[in-house]
């Protein structure tokens, strides 16, 4: 750090009257991209420090009427080391880093830089304020600088909030949250984290929890540590409720009616997934079992000549790569593998189940036809009361669903 520094100070006043074009504004974009902060570039981060340093003075600079211009300012010595002190923690070992910035020497400088650094690097950032007030001057102060380096921010709630209705609040804030850097209160971080969280609002949409920047920690850990944040209703009775309702609707919602061909019922589906899930749920239910899984149904395909051993292998490490991370290329793996799961394999494989479960389950196979529900292939009748009898709407695409009378599906929900 100090050879840095070293050189910040003797070559920063060669810069003074130096403007960032795009051009450099690009490369210097290229360059916060490309560093690693465990192990970083001294002669990259040097050059990006030169143009943090330029693009803060660029638009510290005040235009008057009168056509003069009042020269902005370069980040202080205190303020660089400051901010490399934020960028470098890992190298030692750290995962955040507490600074202690005295007044006056710029701690709203200082963290505009390194989040704009962060955000370039596709980071999303919140930063925590003690006020509204302090957190939406800062947004104005600094948003120059973040449109310079193609940066998005915003403040939450957005100032244009206040008397508008609650489908425009929402939109507004869900717009607020999509930008790259968020400003707000604790207060309001937390309340629309609970919303989103316990009244199922999209509030944050699919805002990640990338980073947080907390402007005078004492303020919020301190002088107001004991915060309640409450989400008010207009019943205020109901509001426990709120989550087992959802619940019921979600499920609700999945069940469809359909017709029986064979005797003219209508009975109910209970919700299209993936064929293996939809067995699985269908014999054993929801439980979880060492010894059972979902994944054992499909292990059966590979005998049958399905699929090979290298296909379910790919599919088994996609759909663990998809918890992680949902990405179209998982998604698409995954698809892949399930279409070649059609009607005529999943009855095979669901043969093969009932012969693992030494036929205590018998399992009648229906497809699609007309809008009504067909059985694929009779099977021999038993009049063995204690057989579990299901029946399965088999689709294209690895997709069923288990078929029960309308009376079940009250129990169900029950």
């Amino acid at each position: 750090m100090k050879e840095i520094l070293g050189y910040m100070t003797e070559e920063l006043p060669k810069h003074a009257k130096e403007d960032l074009d795009q051009v450099k504004i690009e490369e210097a974009k290229q360059m916060i991209k490309s560093l690693d902060f465990t192990n970083p570039d001294l002669a990259v981060l040097k050059e990006v420090l030169i143009r943090m340093s330029i693009a803060v003075q660029d638009c510290s600079t005040i235009y008057t009427q009168n056509g003069k211009n009042i020269e902005g300012y370069f980040p202080s010595i205190t303020q660089l080391a400051s901010l490399l002190m934020l960028l470098l923690p890992k190298l030692t070992g750290k995962k955040g880093i507490l600074l202690e910035i005295g007044t006056g020497e710029g701690k709203s400088c200082i963290l505009a830089m390194f989040a704009t650094i962060q955000s370039i690097r596709g980071t999303k950032v919140d930063v925590v304020t003690s006020s509204a007030v302090l957190a939406r001057r800062d947004q104005e102060e600094w948003k120059k600088l973040y449109d310079m380096f193609g940066v998005t921010s915003s403040v939450v709630p957005p100032p244009q909030i206040q008397g508008s209705s609650p489908e425009s609040r929402d939109s507004m804030l869900q717009e607020a949250y999509r930008k790259q850097l968020v400003y707000g209160t604790v207060g309001s971080f937390a309340a629309d984290a609970l919303r989103q969280e316990f009244e199922k609002d999209t509030t944050r949409g699919e805002r990640r929890f990338d980073m947080v920047i907390v402007d005078e920690v004492d303020y919020m850990t301190l002088d107001n540590g004991v915060q309640v944040t409450f989400l008010s209703h207009e019943a205020s009775g109901l509001r426990h409720l709120r989550q087992v309702l959802a619940s019921i609707w979600a499920m609700v919602s999945m069940c469809q009616p359909i017709e029986m061909e064979n005797t003219g019922e209508i009975e109910w589906t209970t919700g299209i997934q993936h064929f293996h899930k939809a067995a699985k749920l269908a014999v054993i239910g929801p439980a979880t079992s060492k010894d059972f899984s979902e994944f054992h149904i499909l292990e059966a395909g590979v005998e049958l000549g399905i699929y090979s051993d290298e296909d379910f292998d790919m599919f088994m490490h996609a759909l663990e790569n998809t918890e992680k991370d949902d990405t179209t290329e998982n998604r698409r793996t995954v698809d892949t593998f399930m279409a070649k799961v059609g009607i005529t394999q999943q009855c095979d494989l669901l043969t093969i189940m009932e012969k693992a479960l030494e036929n205590d389950v018998d399992i009648d196979c229906y497809s699609v036809t007309n809008n009504k529900a067909v059985l694929v292939k009779e099977k021999m009748l038993h009049n063995n009361p204690d057989i579990l009898e299901i029946k399965m709407l088999l689709l294209e695409n690895g997709r069923a669903s288990e078929i029960i009378p309308e009376k079940n599906s009250l129990r169900q929900l029950s």
